[in-house]
């Protein structure tokens, strides 16, 4: 596979399938009120959102909803306190950060936003 800075990129065939580009924003200490800060420079990444409703059944705590479902092109490490701008520059909150591995190891970020 071909590397770039922060991961690593789809075969040539996948990526096609990443039409969207999603900017991520790594969280920054909290406000002196104590409300969630974000970094004022995020970094972009190729990657695929669709917005289909779901839900996320845990074990042993509540059930998150979930509006959207982001595939990124990159093994960059993602916090579920960071924030992804989508497409329309909406921020929705990471819900969970899913490690998606193929048989060479970890492949791509799967992401799952609540509204």
């Amino acid at each position: 596979r071909p590397q770039h800075v922060g991961g690593v990129l789809m075969e040539d065939s996948l990526t096609g399938l990443m039409p969207d580009t999603v900017t991520i924003y790594s969280t920054a200490a909290p406000s002196a009120d104590g409300a969630d800060n974000f970094s004022t420079s995020g970094t972009s990444y190729s990657a695929r959102v669709t917005f289909d409703p779901a839900t996320i059944m845990r074990a042993a705590g509540p059930v998150s909803d979930v509006h959207a479902v982001v595939w990124i092109d990159s093994t960059v490490a993602i916090s579920r306190g960071a924030t992804c701008a989508l497409p329309g520059g909406s921020r929705p909150p990471i819900k969970q950060v899913i490690r998606v591995d193929d048989e060479a190891g970890l492949h791509h970020i799967k992401l799952l936003l609540g509204g």
